[in-house]
This record gives C-alpha cells, sequence and structure tokens, in this order.
C-alpha cells in the first residue's frame, strides 16, 4: 500500500466548527469529573529573558535545573529557577542559529543546527553535545539543506526531514559517532517545515506532521515509511505539534484549528478520539492553535492558542491529561504577549519542565519585543496515582506492546467518568492519573480479550482491586466471541506474520501465525461476552 493511498480515505467533515467542535468536546466531558475552572487563571510569570528575533526555541534538560534558550544571535543555557545565564555555546565567529533544537532527556545530549559565517542552506551543520556543561561540540558535521531533528530512541541518530518540494521530502538520519549519513530517502509526502517531530517512545520510530493532511511515522533505523495517521487537519488546520506517550502506545496530533487527535499509534488511519481545545466564553467565535508541547514523561499536553470573541484576541496557555484528555488547567496571557510565530510555525516555542511545575515559552511582547517567560504551570494539587496489573490470558507475546483502554464508571448510572489508554509492562503492571476519588467501577478492554469490570475504591493515590485477568478470543473487538469472530480467523487460518493472509488479530496467542492454538483458545471463549 502506498503512502497516498493511506491517506486516499478521507470522510467529508462539518464545516461549522463553532458548534460542531463545542459539540464535540461537550460530548466528551459530560458525566465526568472535570478540573476545569470556569475562567482561566492568571499565569504567574517566575523569570524573562530578551531575545533575539528569529529562529527561537526553548528545551528544559533532564534534571529541569537548566533550560535552553536559542535565537539567531546565540545559544544560552539559564538557570531554570533564576532566569541566570549559566553559560552561551559557541558556534564559532559569524555562526547563528539556523533551526530546531532537539535534546534527548534519556542521555542528556543536544543537538542543534547552525550556519556558520556567510552559509546559506547548503552550508547548515550540526552540533553534538554530550551534554550542556560542555565547552565545545563532542560532534560537529555538514547536514546541508536538513531541518527539524530528533533523537532516535537510543540517541545513535539525529534524524532530519526538509521538505523539497511540494509533494516530495528528504528524510535523513546522521550518526552521532561520526557525523556520517546513515540513510537518506526521498518521501511522497509534504512535510511541514521545521514542523513538529517527535520520538516513537522507545518504538524506533520517528514521526513529522505534514501540511494539512496528518502525520507520517517512520523507522529511525532505515527511514522507511511505517504508517500514515489521517484525519489530523479536522478543521482544516495544519500540525502544531504532536508526540507519543512514554510506552510508544499512543500518538497525540493538535492542529492549528484547536483539534487534539489520539491514535494507537501502531495502527493507521483515522484517530480514536478527539478532543477540543476548550473556549472560555460562549461569545468565542473561533481558536488558533499556535504552538503545543508534551512534558519528557509524555502524561501533560500544553497547547498555546488564541481565542476571538467579539473581534478581541486572548491568548490562552491550556495544560491536558494525556491519557484521557482531561483539562487540568487553562492560564490567561496578559493581552499584548502573544506566542512568537515565525510564519505559522512555531513548534519550538514552548516546553514544560520534566516536574511538570514549570512551562517556558518564546512570546512576542506588544509586536516590538520577543521574551522568554518562565512560567508556574499551576496544576490542580491531588491527583492520584493507582496501580494495577493485567493477566492476558492465552497469550505468549509482548504484553507491554498491547493497548488497553481502561474507563472508570459511575456506580450507578455506569456512565462513563474518565477514560484512559494505557500500557503494561511486559509483567503486566500498570499506573495512571485520575482525579476521582471514592468508589467507582472499573472497565478494563483489549484488542482480542473479552471486557472486565470491577468495583474499586480510589482513595490517598492507590486503588483496592485495580487486577484484572482478561479472557482471550474476541478477534474482532466486539466484546462478544461469536460466529464472526470463528469466520474471521477462519480466513487468516495457516497464514504467518509477514504473508500477504496474516491477519494480527488472528493472531490470538501472539506467536507470529494463525493456528490450531489459536483456533483452540476461540473455542474455549466461544459464546462468551465480555463485561
Amino acid at each position: 500500500m502506498t503512502l497516498q493511498s493511506l491517506f486516499a480515505k478521507r470522510s467529508s467533515r462539518p464545516t461549522d466548527r463553532h458548534s460542531v467542535l463545542r459539540l464535540l468536546f461537550l460530548s466528551f466531558v459530560l458525566g465526568r469529573a472535570s478540573l476545569v475552572v470556569a475562567q482561566p487563571q492568571p499565569w504567574q510569570v517566575l523569570w524573562s529573558y530578551p531575545m533575539g528575533q528569529l529562529r527561537n526555541e526553548v528545551v528544559f534538560d533532564s534534571t529541569g535545573l537548566n533550560l535552553v534558550v536559542a535565537d539567531n544571535s546565540a545559544v544560552r543555557v539559564h538557570n531554570a529557577l533564576s532566569g541566570s545565564v549559566v553559560r552561551t555555546l559557541p558556534l564559532g565567529s559569524g555562526a547563528y542559529f539556523a533551526g530546531p533544537l532537539a535534546y534527548h532527556h534519556g542521555s542528556s545530549k543536544l543537538a542543534l543546527l547552525y550556519l556558520p559565517q556567510g552559509g546559506g542552506a547548503q552550508n547548515i551543520r550540526i552540533a553534538l553535545y554530550q551534554d550542556l556543561a560542555q565547552v565545545s561540540p563532542t560532534v560537529d558535521f555538514a547536514a546541508p539543506e536538513v531541518d527539524r531533528p530528533v533523537f532516535s530512541a537510543d540517541a545513535s541518530l539525529v534524524v532530519t526531514a526538509n521538505r523539497k518540494g511540494d509533494n516530495t521530502s528528504e528524510i535523513k538520519g546522521f550518526r552521532l559517532l561520526n557525523g556520517t549519513m546513515a540513510w537518506s530517502h526521498l518521501v511522497p509526502i509534504n512535510v511541514r517545515s521545521r514542523s513538529s517531530t517527535a520520538l516513537g517512545g522507545g518504538s524506533g520510530e520517528v514521526s513529522f506532521g505534514l501540511r494539512g493532511m496528518g502525520v507520517v511515522a517512520m523507522s529511525a533505523g532505515s527511514g522507511s515509511v511505517l504508517r500514515a495517521y489521517s484525519g489530523f487537519n479536522f478543521g482544516n488546520g495544519d500540525s502544531v505539534g504532536h508526540g507519543y506517550n512514554s510506552q510508544g502506545s499512543i500518538l497525540y496530533g493538535v492542529s492549528s484549528s484547536g483539534i487534539v487527535s489520539l491514535w494507537r499509534s501502531r495502527e493507521s488511519g483515522f484517530p480514536i478520539g478527539y478532543w477540543l481545545v476548550p473556549a472560555s466564553s460562549q461569545s468565542t467565535t473561533h481558536i488558533v492553535c499556535r504552538t503545543s508541547a508534551l512534558s519528557p514523561d509524555s502524561s501533560l499536553l500544553a497547547v498555546m492558542y488564541e481565542e476571538w470573541s467579539g473581534g478581541v484576541m486572548a491568548t490562552r496557555l491550556a495544560f491536558f491529561r494525556t491519557s484521557d484528555g482531561m483539562p487540568l488547567r487553562i492560564l490567561s496571557i496578559p493581552q499584548g504577549i502573544t506566542v512568537y510565530n515565525e510564519g505559522l510555525e512555531a513548534s519550538g516555542c514552548l516546553a514544560i519542565s520534566p516536574d511538570k511545575t514549570k512551562f517556558a515559552v518564546v512570546a512576542e511582547v506588544s509586536g516590538v519585543e520577543f521574551r522568554t517567560y518562565v512560567g508556574a504551570t499551576n496544576l490542580p494539587s491531588g491527583l492520584l496515582q493507582p496501580t494495577g496489573s493485567v493477566t492476558l490470558q492465552d497469550y505468549v507475546g509482548n504484553v507491554s506492546s498491547v493497548p488497553l483502554t481502561l474507563e472508570f464508571r459511575d456506580m450507578l448510572s455506569g456512565s462513563t467518568l474518565e477514560r484512559h489508554e494505557i500500557s503494561a509492562s511486559t509483567t503486566g503492571s500498570f499506573t495512571l492519573e485520575t482525579s476521582l476519588v471514592g468508589e467507582v467501577r472499573a472497565w478494563l478492554k483489549a484488542p482480542t480479550w473479552l471486557a472486565s469490570m470491577r468495583s474499586v475504591v480510589l482513595a490517598n493515590g492507590s486503588a483496592s482491586s485495580l487486577l484484572f485477568s482478561l479472557r482471550n478470543g474476541d478477534v474482532d473487538g466486539d466484546n462478544v466471541v461469536g460466529i464472526s469472530d470463528f469466520l474471521r480467523l477462519r480466513s487468516a487460518y495457516g497464514s504467518s506474520e509477514g504473508g500477504y493472509l496474516f491477519d494480527q488479530r488472528s493472531d490470538l496467542n501472539g506467536d507470529g501465525s494463525v493456528g490450531a492454538v489459536d483456533f483452540l483458545i476461540l473455542r474455549r471463549s466461544f459464546g462468551q461476552n465480555g463485561a
């Protein structure tokens, strides 16, 4: 299947954003606990620092004690608490910062694009720092015509993308040991230059936002296209950021029109869910998202956007819990301060600290001055972090690769209060965050397993009986094991992974083939219903 065909099936969408998207948001949050205050809270600025005018980027280091700030004139390391300049990273006489920063929180490596004196696009170089205490780069190598770097999962490569034409982009992977190019591929997609890129949560994948289309995931090892995620441009908006959760099982995307989309990262196609960046007033006519950022542990998503009401613009900063889209806090930015916006591409202008207590943003003040602001997220306290475990019966594959859907439901009405897309560890254990307290019903479903539900008490950071054992055999995922499951498995019977007839969902035991063992699993569960 070609990349174009992955995007070919695109359903028509409503065009009345104000009414339709508000309805989507209301349908998502009705019946569940929400921590959003009625009116946005004023932001609390810890410190600010004047900047140059172009190519502004910010990123916290893995300790949260330092903040890297870059503009055309300099790349500086600030103390994240006081704002004082700790050091300036040298780029050489007459050189200047030429592109986004890439930081690998696991290894503390920093990569940046720069141009030597008098250089153009053909002279772009990448400087690699093993840590922020280095005086000079460990490796410095030529990388002509590249843009938007991101590290591979093991920090052995820097992967870049650059749009070559209207419908062609070049993706390159550079070895960080010596700066040589590992691979280069021309792909028939329009990667948005300086647009969002993300690392696939330890999966060896990187992804790139496409102009007005969606997101494409690629192998960091070979550069080959793995899958495409469509429906990202709901409301005709371009990508202003996306990322994976820490397990690499869920992918999030933010469009400029104000929709946050959610996909299972290993399944191509349209999102499994949407949520809307919330308006603070019924009189809001439209919302334009400018930039977004994920926390280093991928549990918190920040979106900075402009809200228009009666011809007056207000700038907001919203924080969402990525497990289920719960809005945790909305901050109101003072009038005259807007996100720095080079064209419509401001994907590196916002960052969240590892402990999620601080954010940094490059902002434009009254259209004349550019500053880096560091503020307090002021997230609500008291979120519980219950742990649990799941046993996936009759399965020999990697449990951590199986996506799980957990819902907390009201004890009386059965309505869904919260919905979490989670991944377990290889031993089946998992952790999540919840705003709920008290007795609820916990419902858990995995793709080919029947759902199970039990009553739990959420209190003091723990949950009683958040333990599940799921029965295998639901090939078609409708929570019933019946004739349709048998027919689907029969169609794939005898096939193996990589073969033309292979159906991963029919491989119930996860051994890479569909055979007698899978048939016996289905037969034992035949006629059973999930909770």
